[in-house]
């Protein structure tokens, strides 16, 4: 039997990356709010400099607290009926520190994706081959008709920086 001598923690490493800018933050036993990013309630992971600058009212607040209880799938009916009528009598104090203390997310209101002032790639990429009508495959295969090689294709995408 191994033993093992000196600290031993039980401490778990986490990452984000922002879904608009690509920045990863990573640390031990790090939540998003000490890596300087936000999740929205449709699961955008975004940089805290990217939170659009609005006001968001208690029925914004209110929307967001019942999204976020519906996606409790493991509750009965009554139990979401329950819990909504008691989020609609709460205060705007209230609802500040229920969200606070039930949830780590933030209204669509203050995520520029949700707002479509920006768009991910992946999301840009989704939508493209929708519009298109075309797979993934069929879309690798026109570029690879189109380009010689992948750094040819790379150049393309994402032209060398000029010094």
């Amino acid at each position: 039997m191994k033993t093992r001598q000196g600290f031993v923690s039980n401490s778990s490493s986490s990452s984000f990356t922002c879904g608009l800018c690509g920045e990863t933050q990573s640390g031990m036993d790090m939540g998003l709010s000490e890596s300087g990013m936000f999740k929205c309630e449709n699961d955008h992971t975004l940089c805290d400099d990217h939170m659009r600058d609005k006001v968001v009212t208690d029925e914004n607040k209110r929307l967001f607290l019942i999204n976020q209880l519906n996606k409790r799938t493991w509750l009965k009916p009554d139990d979401i009926k329950k819990f909504t009528d008691e989020i609609n009598a709460y205060s705007e104090g209230e609802l500040d520190e229920y969200n606070k203390r039930t949830y780590e997310g933030v209204s669509h209101v203050l995520c520029p994706l949700c707002n479509f002032e920006d768009v991910s790639n992946g999301d840009a990429v989704l939508y493209l081959l929708k519009k298109s009508e075309l797979t993934s495959k069929q879309l690798a295969a026109k570029i690879g008709e189109e380009f010689k090689s992948y750094t040819a294709f790379n150049n393309f995408i994402r032209p060398p920086k000029t010094k």
